[in-house]
């Protein structure tokens, strides 16, 4: 099912013209496509299936490392960003690396498309946040 779901999605990057690469270890298998942003240089948004799931893991990580003397004030910002857009959830993992994610139900009728649209979406919020985001982390 994964292949099937990443060809899906392969495809309609293809036809869009999305810089991307694949992968695939260990019954994981992702897509991972670059954007490029006004205030974020360089989006980097992963389609992750593995075989025994139900859903398009959708994962944008390391545009910005939080030091942990800043990790409250961050905190504070996700939250505010979380209420602000809508769909995508913007998260603060273990390294204090800041990511964004969103799944994508796979009984969607068509997953690529839907995959491409959330890149678009998820590229341009990133972009949005990244300098509210910068403030929290270097004011």
């Amino acid at each position: 099912m994964a292949y099937n779901v990443i060809n899906e999605i392969v495809k309609v990057f293809d036809a869009e013209n999305v810089n991307y690469q694949t992968y695939d270890e260990g019954g994981i298998s992702c897509v991972a496509a670059i954007c490029e942003g006004k205030n974020a240089r360089e989006i980097v948004v992963h389609f992750t299936v593995t075989n025994d799931e139900e859903a398009v893991y959708v994962l944008s990580l390391g545009f910005a490392t939080v030091p942990d003397d800043k990790v409250p004030s961050v905190l504070a910002t996700l939250s505010k960003l979380n209420n602000q857009y809508r769909y995508v959830r913007f998260i603060l993992d273990d390294s204090n690396d800041v990511a964004v994610n969103y799944d994508i139900p796979l009984s969607t009728a068509d997953v690529g498309e839907v995959a491409c649209e959330l890149l678009y979406r998820m590229a341009q919020t990133i972009d949005a946040a990244y300098p509210e985001l910068m403030e929290a982390i270097e004011g």
